[in-house]
């Protein structure tokens, strides 16, 4: 099913204000943002599988904050974002906030990069995946490649 926001917290981390912010950065760019309590079979699993399963062959974009696992992550098509830069990011502008424990702009930083990096992409449209009844969700952005 499509969900009707730009930002799922799940783990219920963010203030309304937070989530406000995120929707407002993630607007018509290819960037997600999800929080959850666990992501199974592990966090990068499930947004790799999440990713595989509902974008095959498109660029899409896949951010999973889950706090039981400590994780947060950060999977792109390679042909949308590099691996390395991904890495980058979020150890630039991720992680020392989430150490700080300013979880809302940790996500907006890592948001606003992607955000700014994909600008020059092209036209994106926003896809949402919500799994497992609302109790794991996930989001996802896939790249339209309208003419």
């Amino acid at each position: 099913p499509r969900h009707p926001a730009g930002v799922l917290d799940e783990a219920h981390l963010l203030t309304p204000d937070e989530v406000g912010a995120l929707e407002a950065a993630v607007a018509g760019a290819p960037v997600g943002v999800v929080t959850v309590e666990r992501a199974e079979p592990s966090p990068e699993a499930f947004a790799d599988a999440l990713r595989s399963a509902w974008f095959p062959g498109e660029p899409a974009l896949v951010v999973v904050l889950s706090t039981r696992d400590r994780r947060l992550v950060t999977r792109a098509s390679p042909d949308l974002l590099d691996e390395r830069w991904l890495a980058v990011m979020q150890q630039e502008s991720m992680v020392p906030r989430l150490q700080q424990g300013d979880v809302g702009d940790a996500l907006l930083a890592g948001v606003l990069r992607a955000r700014d990096q994909l600008a020059p992409a092209g036209d994106w449209t926003w896809s949402w995946v919500v799994l497992g009844g609302g109790l794991v969700a996930a989001a996802v952005v896939a790249m339209d490649r309208r003419g």
